[in-house]
């Protein structure tokens, strides 16, 4: 049996090795060894072959029987892991594609729980491969929920973990989530960078996920306008994707396609991919791709003015809608039925609490008190709020002053904001929170509600020394202190010349209306302290609006300087290598020709001789737009500098199709320069080398290319020079090229 074992873990080794490679094949092998395998004496093994088996079940998007594999191996491997470590990382490499499987059908929230326990049982484990795949998959998790900065911060340490683990997959996946983050955030020269890299990487070694880059870079080139690159990535992407069968990277490929046509105004072209991205969507239930497909589909529809055909994607688009309203309207009647068991259980607890002989007459108080927090809320006018207060409270009190004092910014004064005597407005003076003669001082130095049934029986409990004569005419008292957020804001007062006109209920209904009445003026105080705060902050983004614009100008300008030339607007050599690399990349994978153009201009020094270098520079400037009139939109053109440019042909039909863009060239050249007054003829030497017929490099062709040009200006001028005519002359004479 041991022989046996040997046999199919090296079986189950291989199948991992080549799982990324070719997903498919891998879990059809799987699968067949499965089906002769017994579970009960090879635990291990199974567990293994079922995790490959749903792997590959997931790139070809079958999510639900992936989940259930993948949680049947979970379940094997719990029961192993504490005699075998091999057995728990493995259960690690399990939990972190149920975690990716699990957002992929929509469940975000517990994607990343599943990631974060494989993260620190990894570092427990210190099992560096399963953790640097935690930290690849949360970086991406986050980022795809708007956490960019917390995403960075783990595709960061998800790449230093990748360094030591040596992964191709895993540096390559890392590039991918941070080119895609870069995407989202419009930094589309990072995102570029970090895509070629996995691009590289990817493409070297035939992984799965080579489409997923493609179909990024395309939507990025999609975004910059520029059709031809979009269209060209995005095809290979498509074309990969079918061949490795991952559906859900044919229809990400098929729907950013769509976009391209329908940029380009070609709405049957887009119509038809978005169709076929639909019926993928649907075949392999992946919900995810079903109602975007469909919303773009309507869109072309109204587009085009054919409202019966957007009838049937509207139902579609309708029915899908009322199914995610059905699950959220399950959870909002879960969360309702929780918040009416609370109300059962507050208002109970209410009633108990507020029972007496006088409950008819509380439950009519605590209403009307209720009815005055929400208006004073809405009101947020302290005049208008106290107003309303009276009015209120005079119809269920005995209210024969009614006052709210309100302290200073100190702390130290009680000032009144209006007292109400029968209906008469009355202005007070303030009252020191110190001193020892006022009641209301004493009730803010103490926070402490007082309940005064005789003021002349229990005055001298709250002041002491001579008293107002017209304090002496009201013999009850209700005083509660106003606070919010652990703060004294003031003190809430009822006088009544009756004796006993207030009981311990009334003062448990007016703390309900002191607590609402100390929210509403926090909120009051919180208003104006906003409006002045938003009022400073208006003028302060103002400032900082103007401040950007000037550093977004700067900041242009410098990456202008950077990357185009000054004088022409040409790209210049570094622009040139960025842009002409990826270039012949495209080349070799078409197998198409490609072409470096060296121009040297002849006669150029005479007119700097004739007129100065402002004349020269003039003459710079027209020849680089004739150059750029010359050439077709997929071609490139650049000044390296003085009188040297350099033009780039790809997606050629044949390497004869340069002779002809030369021709044209050369006449554009051989046309007169009206500078001044004076007429000046500037012609051009020009050396071309080929790809794949000269040099398989970039910075080999362009050295080429000068050597050819070299040529040319000294067999005559004005004409172009092909590499490969002086290696054939180099052949016949034994001369030296360079």
């Amino acid at each position: 049996m041991e022989t046996c074992r040997s046999s199919i873990w090296t079986t189950v080794e291989k199948l991992s090795q080549q799982l990324m490679t070719d997903p498919r094949s891998s879990a059809e092998q799987a699968e067949k060894l499965l089906e002769d395998l017994e579970a009960e004496d090879f635990p291990l093994e199974t567990a293994c072959l079922t995790y490959i088996l749903s792997v590959g079940q997931y790139y070809q998007a079958q999510l639900p029987k992936a989940v259930k594999g993948l949680e049947s191996a979970e379940h094997t491997l719990c029961g192993l892991r504490s005699t075998e470590k091999r057995a728990m990382e493995w259960l690690l490499r399990v939990k972190t594609y149920l975690g990716i499987c699990y957002a992929a059908l929509g469940d975000c929230a517990q994607g990343i729980y599943q990631l974060l326990e494989v993260k620190e049982q990894s570092v427990r484990l210190n099992d560096v491969y399963n953790y640097a795949y935690a930290h690849i998959y949360l970086g991406n998790l986050y980022g795809s929920v708007g956490k960019h900065e917390l995403a960075l911060q783990y595709l960061t340490a998800g790449q230093e973990a990748a360094a030591v683990t040596g992964s191709v997959h895993q540096q390559g996946m890392v590039n991918l989530y941070l080119g895609s983050i870069y995407s989202r955030l419009n930094d589309f020269k990072k995102a570029l960078e970090c895509l070629g890299r996995a691009l590289e990487l990817f493409d070297r070694h035939r992984l799965a996920d080579t489409p997923e880059v493609l179909t990024t870079m395309g939507a990025i080139y999609l975004a910059q306008q520029d059709h031809i690159r979009s269209e060209q990535f995005l095809s290979i992407a498509l074309e990969q994707a079918r061949e490795k069968g991952t559906p859900s990277a044919e229809i990400e490929a098929l729907i950013q396609k769509a976009e391209v046509s329908r940029s380009k105004d070609k709405a049957s072209e887009a119509e038809d991919l978005l169709k076929h991205a639909l019926h993928l969507a649907e075949t392999h239930n992946l919900d995810r791709y079903t109602l975007p497909c469909a919303k773009k589909l309507l869109e072309l529809k109204e587009s085009a003015g054919d409202y019966r055909g957007a009838c049937l994607y509207t139902r579609m688009v309708m029915d899908l809608n009322e199914e995610i309203i059905h699950q959220s309207t399950l959870s909002e009647l879960q969360t309702i039925e929780l918040s009416h068991k609370l109300e059962q259980t507050e208002a109970e607890r209410d009633f108990l609490k507020k029972r007496s002989s006088h409950l008819k007459r509380s439950f009519e108080q605590i209403n009307a008190v209720s009815r005055l927090g929400t208006e004073a809320n809405a009101l947020l006018d302290l005049n208008l709020i106290i107003d309303s207060m009276y009015t209120t409270l005079s119809t269920i009190f005995p209210v024969d002053s009614f006052s709210i004092l309100l302290t200073n910014e100190q702390g130290d004064e009680l000032i009144p904001q209006s007292r109400i005597i029968s209906n008469q407005y009355i202005s007070t003076a303030a009252i020191p929170t110190a001193s020892v003669r006022h009641i209301e001082a004493y009730a803010a130095r103490n926070r402490q509600d007082i309940l005064i049934r005789d003021i002349e029986a229990e005055g001298a409990q709250y002041r002491s020394g001579p008293t107002a004569e017209a304090d002496t005419d009201y013999r009850s008292w209700a005083l509660l202190p106003l606070e919010a957020r652990g703060k004294l804001l003031g003190i809430l007062q009822l006088q009544s010349k009756q004796s006993e006109a207030y009981s311990v209920q009334d003062m448990d209904i007016l703390r309900i209306l002191a607590n609402q009445t100390a929210v509403t003026l926090s909120n009051e105080r919180t208003l104006k302290e906003m409006q002045q705060t938003n009022e400073q902050l208006s003028l302060e983004r103002e400032r900082l609006q103007l401040a950007n614009r000037q550093l977004q100008d700067a900041h242009t300008r410098i990456e202008q300087l950077a990357i185009y030339d000054d004088l022409t607007g040409l790209p210049n050599r570094h622009l040139l290598f960025e842009r002409a690399v990826p270039m012949l990349h495209l080349a070799r994978r078409n197998q198409s020709p490609f072409a470096v153009c060296f121009i040297d201009l002849d006669n150029f020094k005479q007119i700097n001789d004739s007129l100065g270098h402002w004349a020269g520079d003039e003459a710079l400037k027209m020849l680089g737009r004739r150059i750029s009139k010359t050439l077709r939109k997929s071609d490139l053109v650049a000044r390296l500098g003085g009188d040297e440019f350099v033009a780039v042909f790809n997606d050629l039909k044949s390497s004869d199709a340069v002779t002809v863009i030369l021709e044209k060239m050369l006449n554009e050249f051989a046309q007169p320069l009206e500078i001044g007054s004076r007429t000046f003829f500037v012609g051009a030497s020009i050396g071309v080398s080929l790809y794949p017929d000269d040099a398989f490099e970039f910075n080999e062709l362009l050295n080429l290319a000068d050597k050819a040009q070299y040529a040319a200006k000294h067999t005559g001028k004005q004409r172009y020079c092909f590499y490969r005519q002086l290696a054939d002359r180099q052949e016949k004479t034994g001369s030296d090229i360079s």
